[in-house]
This record gives C-alpha cells, structure tokens and sequence, in this order.
C-alpha cells in the first residue's frame, strides 16, 4: 500500500512581505526496532534510553531502554518514542541520538510531520485570510484561504509501506518515496 505525505501549505504574504498566514512544521520521533542490526541495537539501546530519558523528562532511561527492547523481542517494528510534538531543532537533536543518527534504513528512524497553521493577527484579518483547522481545507473557506486552496495546497507525495508480521503498516525503506511539491 502507499501512504499520502501531505505538501506543506504556501504561506501567505502581504505587499511589503509580511506572513499574514504560515505553517510551522512539527514532528513526532518513532522507531522501526527490528531496522537495526542486533550488535548495534543492544549495544546502544541502554545508551539510547539514557538520552531519550534526558530529552523527554518523562521516562526513566530504564523505562525506555526495557520497552525498546520488548518491542525487539516480541518481533513489533513500529515504535513511537513520545508523542509530544517537536520542533525541527528538536527533531535534529533526537536524531543525533545513538542507533537513530544511524538514520531510516540502518537505525530505524521514522519521522513523522505535522504542519501546524499559524495567524500572526489572530482574528483581526479572518474575513480576509480565511482560516484552516490542521492545515486541510474541511468545510467552505472564506477568504484567500479558500479562493486559492488549490494553490497554497501543494501537491501530495507517496510513501511506499509494507505489511509486518504483526500486522503493523511500517514504512518500506526498500523504494523510493515520491516527496511532496510544496
């Protein structure tokens, strides 16, 4: 099967180049724990722990390390680190961290992106600009918004998935992914 990569929406400007409309990419961090090879993962998942512990604040590095390895054992790819949404700073660093710096096809690392609309004025121009919940055009727009949908939409890529054992959609790292035209 093939899943949609949503395009980032176009921003919009004023005449002297001001955002009136913009989206701000946020990501959630996962893993595939089966990607990496045995010496690399247990030889780092401790280590691995220790930083996402330090990171997230929510966990202890034993927590993270012990379900890093159940998920390995019982054979489960798709693992998602913390569902809190980072920033691209963010997501470079966690990237950074063992096993995941090894990238998609050697470590396992999945990044998933959420495109998050912002409004510098608030409500004071929405006749104007119109508004979007989740970035995705759901009932009729108004304004700049929904006259030039089609436009600030972009054009959706594709991510090849595959079927685990465990029935889990997993990212194929095996094709090519067709990226999104923003």
């Amino acid at each position: 099967r093939n899943d949609v990569l949503e395009s980032s929406r176009g921003s919009i400007l004023a005449d002297d180049g001001r955002y009136l409309a913009f989206s701000i990419p946020e990501y959630v961090m996962c893993m595939d724990c089966m990607q990496a090879d045995s010496a690399l993962f247990y030889g780092n998942v401790d280590e691995l722990g220790r930083k996402l512990s330090e990171f997230y604040k929510d966990k202890s590095a034993k927590q993270y390390a012990n379900a890093l390895r159940e998920r390995r054992s019982s054979g489960r790819h798709y693992f998602v680190l913390n569902r809190r949404l980072l920033t691209y700073q963010e997501m470079k660093e966690v990237s950074s961290f063992p096993i995941l710096e090894k990238g998609n096809r050697v470590g396992g690392l999945i990044i998933e992106k959420q495109d998050h609309r912002e409004y510098p004025y608030g409500s004071l121009a929405y006749r104007v600009l119109g508004q979007l919940k989740n970035n995705q055009a759901e009932e009729s727009l108004v304004g700049i918004e929904g006259k030039y949908d089609t436009l600030l939409r972009g054009t959706d890529g594709v991510q090849p998935m595959k079927l685990t054992e465990h029935n889990e959609w997993i990212p194929d790292t095996d094709k090519d992914i067709t990226e999104p035209i923003d």
